[in-house]
């Protein structure tokens, strides 16, 4: 539950960056989140080097894309920094942390076959759109949402993301079957 109840706070913290959070566990080290004391474009990132670590800020680029309405910004890490769950994955609609498999999917879309088999990109997206777009009643804890063009706000995320990271030089690596080298052995 304490475990649960870190991830919670590390949300919401990250949702509201100028808002001060403190978390006391019994045997744990505090997480005490101040506010940034930095220029308004520089709160979130502060913040995500509170909760994610500076060695992500410096292996991460920012994405921005804005497209009929619907605003997705945030930081991505590069495929270099990757790590083996999910659990640094951290998405936002409307303000609101959310742990949508449309979204996850689509992460997972973008970052394509620059990924190793098992491994997860750590990232902070945020999504904004009309409210008459997204329904946040559709799960009991809030966490998911159905949008009503799925289809668009998929290819929103994956083109966000890939077009980020290419612009970053990152090329995805030929697939192991095709690029496997051939080795042969010859005993004399």
């Amino acid at each position: 539950e304490g475990d649960y109840a870190r991830e919670v706070v590390e949300r919401l913290a990250l949702s509201s960056p100028a808002v001060a959070f403190s978390l006391t566990e019994e045997g744990r080290r505090p997480l005490r989140l101040g506010v940034p004391l930095a220029a308004p474009e520089e709160i979130l990132r502060q913040r995500l080097a509170e909760i994610i670590g500076d060695d992500f800020l410096m292996s991460a680029v920012p994405v921005a894309l804005t497209q009929e309405g619907i605003s997705l910004s945030g930081m991505i890490g590069l495929p270099t920094y990757n790590r083996p769950t999910a659990q640094q994955q951290y998405l936002f609609v409307n303000g609101r942390p959310v742990k949508d498999k449309l979204l996850l999917a689509a992460v997972r879309g973008g970052y394509g076959d620059l990924l190793p088999r098992g491994r997860h990109p750590a990232l902070a997206l945020f999504i904004t759109l009309p409210e008459t777009d997204v329904d946040v009643n559709v799960h009991p804890a809030k966490a998911e949402v159905r949008f009503r063009d799925t289809a668009r706000m998929r290819g929103l995320v994956v083109s966000a993301l890939r077009n980020t990271l290419l612009a970053q030089g990152q090329r995805a690596a030929p697939s192991l079957a095709t690029s496997a080298p051939v080795c042969a052995f010859v005993m004399l």
